[in-house]
């Protein structure tokens, strides 16, 4: 009797255990589910966010291309011109790799013999200001050379630094002429700015040099420029011997 009794303590016994063992790996089993779950969730999130994030650029990069193809306003284009152009001026350092002459003697040509302070040239900045402030529709309509046009004149004068005459005029005409070319002939077309700047018939910069005499100063420049870079043979080399 004892022993069925003790038996039966037992079997009591090892099937409290067994029926806690499969609850504790019911728990365990659960809580790990519950992770998986939760780690399956944040992977989730975390493509849907790298997903969003890309929409986000790729529709940013979208925007900036088309924003770059349209045309300028003119603040803007003064803006650029100034930041992107002026301020990209490079200038040869190297005297041996610049043309060679006497810039106080130039021949055929106009100079001033004279500098002197343009003492009221902030008033008159300010008035020709004025009165693009009295038309201030116009200065906000895209009329001008877009992002996409500066950028290719940018590429065009990046590397380069001024060498000669020629150099400088070629950096001038991209940079600063044909973009103050553009803007006068906009304002011509446009009657109220016609009549305050007094615009009549059209306005265009050119060279005034002869072309046969630009030809020539442009072979002759190519010329100094690589004899300064051809490097001189001394008159009487003797090899020693070591």
């Amino acid at each position: 009797m004892k022993q069925l009794k003790h038996n039966g303590q037992i079997s009591f016994s090892m099937f409290t255990a067994n029926g806690l063992y499969r609850k504790s790996n019911g728990l365990k089993n659960k809580e790990g589910g519950e992770k998986r779950q939760s780690a399956a969730r944040r992977r989730r999130d975390r493509r849907r966010e790298a997903a969003e994030r890309r929409e986000e650029e790729e529709r940013k990069a979208r925007e900036d291309a088309e924003r770059r193809v349209q045309p300028n306003s003119l603040f803007r284009l003064l803006d650029r011109c100034h930041n992107s152009l002026s301020q990209g001026i490079q200038v040869e350092a190297d005297a041996t790799l610049t043309t060679q002459g006497d810039a106080a003697d130039p021949v055929n040509r106009l100079y001033p013999k004279h500098i002197v302070p343009w003492r009221d040239f902030p008033q008159l900045q300010e008035q020709i200001w004025d009165k693009f402030d009295r038309n201030i529709a116009f200065t906000m309509r895209p009329l001008f050379p877009s992002d996409t046009q500066i950028d290719y004149v940018v590429t065009n004068i990046q590397n380069r630094s001024i060498y000669s005459k020629a150099s400088l005029r070629n950096f001038e005409r991209h940079t600063v002429d044909n973009f103050v070319e553009k803007v006068i002939e906009v304002s011509r077309d446009d009657e109220p700015l016609r009549d305050e700047f007094g615009i009549q018939g059209r306005v265009t910069f050119y060279d005034r040099t002869n072309p046969s005499e630009t030809l020539l100063e442009n072979s002759l420049e190519q010329m100094n420029l690589e004899d300064a870079r051809t490097p001189q043979r001394p008159a009487n080399t003797k090899r020693g011997r070591g």
